[in-house]
């Protein structure tokens, strides 16, 4: 895929498009009757690759750190969901490991950029 836009040349921002599509794909295995959590945690990982776009365009240092502070918390409530998940059945060890995986690694690139 050719880089269009600034922020394609950050390395966290296709780790947060992919872990759109790691938390799609765990979603769709979700038993029925959980549309509300699996909707809650679809919401909330969309919103992580628009703030860090948004950061990484932004001009102002303190509008692009608040950007980025919003994607971490982005993260951390998607982790505490997950967990939730798996507690609660919805979603097996393999994918919750998949997730977290991709999570760290944003994490710890979203850490480097605070």
């Amino acid at each position: 895929m050719k880089k269009k836009y600034v922020y394609d040349k950050c390395e966290v921002y296709p780790l947060a498009i992919e872990l759109v599509a790691l938390i799609d794909e765990t979603v769709t295995l979700m038993p029925r009757g959980r549309g509300d959590v699996a909707e809650d945690l679809q919401n909330l990982v969309k919103s992580l690759p628009v703030d860090i776009a948004l950061a990484f365009t932004e001009a102002s240092k303190e509008r692009q750190k608040k950007l980025y502070q919003r994607a971490v918390y982005s993260i951390v409530e998607t982790t505490a969901l997950l967990d939730i998940c798996h507690r609660l059945e919805m979603i097996d060890q393999e994918h919750l490991k998949a997730n977290h995986s991709c999570i760290q690694k944003i994490e710890s690139m979203l850490g480097k950029m605070l």
